[in-house]
């Protein structure tokens, strides 16, 4: 899957992380589904420790040889998430900003397998707002791409 099947999906966007908080303006304010992306010729650097904070005690990053096996080669898109529900997380806005904020030691879980990729803040940030519920969209998006690919985004542990 390729960055350009995700805008004809109808994802839009673009971002990289790095500049997320300075466009938080430009993310919606509604709830949707949002795919994390590598840009252009993007070749993986692992670290062994992220920059992802630690949540309810929990070490969030995994050995460099798990990071290798989760790598799927063929595609630019590494993490599908989705924002929905309450609170923080209720919109695309709310939940891409507390992300970014994971990335920067901010206590959270899903998709920290990006924060131990080196340039994890040149990584470019896709988002579509929904009428359906997102978790179905996104449960829709990561079949799609497990019967494409044989496994799951790299950053996705589960369905």
């Amino acid at each position: 899957m390729r960055t350009a099947d995700l805008i004809g999906q109808g994802f839009g966007g673009g971002i990289p992380f790095g500049e997320l908080k300075q466009r938080q303006a430009e993310l919606p304010p509604e709830p949707g589904v949002y795919a994390v992306a590598t840009p252009g010729a993007f070749r993986p650097e692992f670290l062994a420790v992220g920059s992802g904070g630690f949540f309810k005690g929990k070490n969030p990053n995994v050995p460099i040889a798990r990071l290798q096996a989760n790598w799927v080669a063929g595609t630019d898109v590494l993490y599908f998430g989705k924002a929905g529900g309450h609170g923080l997380r209720s919109s695309l806005r709310g939940r891409l900003s507390q992300y970014h904020d994971f990335g920067n030691g901010a206590a959270h879980y899903g998709g920290r397998l990006i924060w131990q990729l080196r340039d994890a803040m040149d990584l470019l940030v896709y988002w579509m707002v929904t009428c359906e519920e997102p978790r179905y969209v996104e449960r829709e998006l990561l079949t799609g791409f497990r019967a494409a690919f044989g496994a799951l985004p790299f950053a996705n542990l589960r369905m």
